[in-house]
Formats: C-alpha cells, sequence, structure tokens
C-alpha cells in the first residue's frame, strides 16, 4: 500500500516527496528490490518476503524519498521500520550514490519519526557505527546509546512500553512490578524480530552470565538483527530447528531460545540458547521448556552459575563453558 506523507525540502533547494510502502505490495516489490539490491543475500531474501506475503505479524514499511522528474517513481533514499505492539527496529538506511550530500536521509528521518509517533510506535532501536555521521544524525532525532561507547542505539517515544515490560533497567524507565503477570511461551515468529532485537543489546545486569546466545553470536551481547533473519531462514529449511519465545500478556518478548546444530571450535553440536530480559528470570525453565527439542545429544554454552543454567540443567540439557567468549 503506498501512502504519501508530504514533501520537505533538501539542500539543493530540491523538493523531495516522502511515502511509505506498507508490505506486503507487489506493485513496488521489483522497484524496492532493485534499490537495495546491494543488501546481503539473507536481507534480499527477507526484504522480498516481507514484500510478496505478510511475514505473521510484523509491520514492514519501506520509507522512500522521491524527486521529481525519476522515470517509475524510482527511489533516492530509503529507511525501514519494522514493527509489532508498539517495539520497532529501523534499518536499511540507504540514499542512492548519485543523491548523497543532498540531506536527504535526515529530511526522510523527520517524516519517519513523525509517521511511527501517530502509527503508535513507542519504542525504536538501530544499530550504527558509534560516533559515525549516521550516530550523529539519529542522536539528532532523540536516539541514544543503550551503554556508553555503544553503537547500539535506543529512542523511547512513550516510556510507558519499556515499564510494562519490567524488562530494562531502571536507567532505561524500566520497572519490575509486572515482571510475573501475565507471562506465557510461545513459538518464535517473524514479529518477534523487533523485540528480539531489543532485548539483544540491553546492557549486561548484574550477574549476567554470558554469552547471550552462541547461534546468533551474542558473546556477551551485541544486536541480533541480521541473525535474526538467518535463524528464521534456517528454520524454514530445516524442521528440527525450533525456537520460542515469553511473551507478556499484550504478546510483546521479553524473553527468546532456540536449538539449532552450532558449529562450536570446529564440531557441529546441537545447542540450545536462552536470554530472559533481568526481571523475567523465574521464567527461564518456562521458555526452555516451550522448545522442541531434537532426538539427539543436545547441550548449552554458559560460563557460569545462575537461573539459566539451573533451569538447562533441570531440562536435562548439558552445560559447557565457551572459553572463547569475547568481552
Amino acid at each position: 500500500m503506498f501512502n504519501y506523507l508530504g514533501q520537505t525540502n533538501l539542500k539543493t533547494g530540491e523538493i523531495m516527496s516522502v511515502a511509505r510502502i506498507d508490505g506486503p505490495s507487489s506493485e513496488w516489490r521489483p522497484r524496492l528490490l532493485s534499490f537495495l539490491e546491494h543488501k546481503g543475500p539473507s536481507w534480499r531474501r527477507q526484504i522480498e518476503m516481507a514484500l510478496t506475503s505478510p511475514l505473521d505479524d510484523l509491520g514492514a514499511h519501506f520509507y522512500l524519498g522521491l524527486l521529481p522528474g525519476h522515470a517509475d517513481a524510482t527511489p533516492v533514499c530509503h529507511i525501514m521500520v519494522s514493527d509489532y505492539h508498539g517495539v520497532a527496529l529501523l534499518g536499511h538506511v540507504y540514499t542512492h550514490p548519485d543523491q548523497r550530500q543532498k540531506g536527504a536521509i535526515k529530511a526522510l528521518m523527520d517524516l519517519v519519526m513523525k509517521d511511527c509517533r501517530v502509527r503508535g510506535v513507542d519504542v525504536i532501536a538501530l544499530g550504527t557505527g558509534f560516533d559515525s555521521p549516521p550516530f550523529h544524525i539519529y542522536k539528532s532525532f532523540g536516539f541514544e546509546p543503550i551503554i556508553p561507547g555503544d553503537g547500539s542505539m535506543i529512542h523511547e517515544i512513550d516510556s510507558a512500553l519499556l515499564t510494562q515490560l519490567g524488562a530494562m533497567p531502571t536507567a532505561l524507565g524500566g520497572h519490575a512490578a509486572s515482571a510475573n503477570q501475565g507471562i506465557s511461551t510461545r513459538t518464535l515468529r517473524w514479529h518477534d524480530w523487533p523485540a528480539v532485537c531489543l532485548l539483544s543489546i540491553l546492557p549486561l545486569a548484574p550477574g549476567e552470565i554470558d554469552p547471550r546466545s552462541v547461534l546468533m553470536d551474542l558473546k556477551p551481547r551485541g544486536l541480533a538483527e541480521g541473525a535474526f533473519i538467518d535463524f528464521q531462514l534456517l528454520r524454514a529449511d530445516n524442521a528440527t530447528v525450533d525456537g520460542a519465545v515469553l511473551v507478556t500478556n499484550n504478546d510483546i518478548a521479553v524473553g527468546w531460545a532456540t536449538v539449532a546444530a552450532v558449529d562450536v571450535d570446529g564440531s557441529d553440536r546441537w545447542v540450545v540458547d536462552a536470554y530472559v530480559a533481568p526481571n523475567f528470570v523465574d521464567h527461564y525453565g518456562d521458555l526452555i521448556a516451550a522448545l522442541r527439542l531434537p532426538d539427539a545429544p543436545v547441550v548449552a554454552y554458559v560460563n557460569g552459575d545462575g537461573p539459566r543454567a539451573d533451569a538447562l540443567r533441570r531440562a536435562g540439557i548439558r552445560c559447557l563453558a565457551l572459553y572463547k567468549s569475547t568481552p
């Protein structure tokens, strides 16, 4: 669906039109795939899927800057926002090389942020290079590093969501009051992408034992943006691979678990990863129990003891130390 959002002025004096294409969109799919053809194979596959048919209940929104005179309304810059129940992930920020140095992305960002507010987005996460030019653009729109010196950034449009989640450190507005209310588990779905990415960049909690995920290379933490896509594509090709999430009563993921064959130190093992936000650690057992384990030996990598290791052992999963965990 094509949604016209307005016009904005570039540094050159050119007037750029801005539109939001909501996936799926058969009309815009060829043009968007062509414009974003520089993306890697997994990214291109996920973009094509989002433009072809719904990815569960994930909102896939392609924001475009368009200049008059371009044949067939070819976009000159692009930002993608993926969201579910108020949690959003911002990415695929790109300007065509011939249109750079005009302030196109900053102009586009202004309308993107306004539209996110209108659509009810509460929290947006993204990843970029720390102290890079994009970093400072995002900072000018209210994004802040989630930890000092880090390129993982977060913007709270409405702090009520973080309060309800009860999963964030108090420095980010989190509260523990609702941590045990209305918690359940279900299978991991495409629309969990923004929430899992938000969880993946949370600061290490006091006493947290790394790694957060071997499969997603979160050692100890990091943005799971691309790794989540790779995992979902792997699940589509291999029925033995499984994922589950721990969700609040409004279906926001506050923890995730995966089981897949992972190459660790040159040998493939079936590995269970599990991470639950700090205020929900009492539910590790529920989350791990929601996984469909293979009929094969399964291990988990946990560099110490704590609620996660205890829950894994109770589930009969052998815990090993990952000595190559990075700081």
